[in-house]
């Protein structure tokens, strides 16, 4: 009996929690969703939810983790997004397991929340996450999806100080144009370009938007909200001749996370008031 004990004490140990990394903000989100964040022994550099975040060790940003630091911490997984793949790959080297996702799309993100759960054994967690997901999605369409209508919204990333060039913007491969829908409205760039799309000024005036949403970054974008309203709405498009241009600086409209049901509502809220 002593014996067995020993044993089942041993295995308990030794399976009790992960040493998780997480090499990007989304998957550092999903992970605190999950109740995992106890397991979580580092992050991405640019990850700043939960508050709690500020306390864990850093491994890098985006494209540059620390492989080093990262093999230092000892990791029993290491969770990163398609463009880690190569540093994911290291790690296999070195017997870590690893687990690399996909957040392009609601579904992806839907996806990943599975894949981690199945990872972590928390499938419990991630099914309540799932379901509210769902359920802003179906709130929100019935809302506004009865009558779709002809609006054209551009959704814009960051604020700049020079608009004549370099204007990035929501294309259709990704989970802005999905929210768009959801809403009830559509995506005014119009092209069929599949890549990150970037507009030049006399691309947006063409494009003519009715309404411009503005994803505004505090900590990176260097011009105040009220000097970017000014300049935009300098521009000889229907958004300013509608007084629809709208800046929005939550931090979670940048992110793929569980939080995109945040980031849903409040699109839905602005395109349709």
């Amino acid at each position: 009996m002593k014996s067995l004990a020993i044993l089942l004490l041993f295995f308990s140990l030794t399976h009790a929690n992960e040493r998780i990394i997480a090499l990007s903000p989304s998957i550092n989100e999903i992970l605190y969703a999950l109740n995992l964040y106890d397991d979580v022994v580092a992050i991405s550099k640019y990850a700043t939810y939960p508050k709690e975040s500020k306390n864990k060790p850093k491994i890098g940003g985006y494209f540059s983790p620390n492989l080093e630091k990262i093999l230092s911490l000892k990791p029993s997984l290491v969770i990163g997004a398609e463009h880690n793949r190569k540093i994911l790959q290291q790690l296999e080297h070195f017997h870590i397991k690893t687990l690399e996702l996909k957040f392009f799309t609601i579904n992806d993100i839907k996806t990943s929340i599975t894949k981690i759960a199945q990872a972590t054994k928390s499938e419990d967690k991630a099914k309540e996450l799932l379901t509210h997901i769902e359920e802003v999605i179906t709130k929100e369409q019935n809302k506004h999806n009865k009558n779709i209508r002809d609006k054209r919204v551009l959704v814009v990333f960051g604020g700049k100080d020079d608009l004549t060039k370099s204007n990035y913007v929501a294309g259709h491969n990704g989970f802005y144009e999905e929210i768009l829908t959801i809403c009830g409205v559509k995506n005014a760039y119009n092209h069929n370009y599949l890549a990150q799309p970037v507009l030049d000024y006399e691309s947006l005036v063409r494009l003519n938007a009715d309404e411009v949403i503005i994803l505004y970054s505090p900590q990176t974008d260097t011009i105040s909200k009220k000097e970017l309203l000014e300049k935009w709405n300098r521009l000889p498009i229907n958004a300013v001749k509608n007084n629809k241009i709208h800046i929005l600086e939550k931090d979670y409209l940048f992110i793929a996370s569980q939080r995109i049901t945040q980031s849903i509502e409040d699109i839905c809220e602005v395109v349709n008031d």
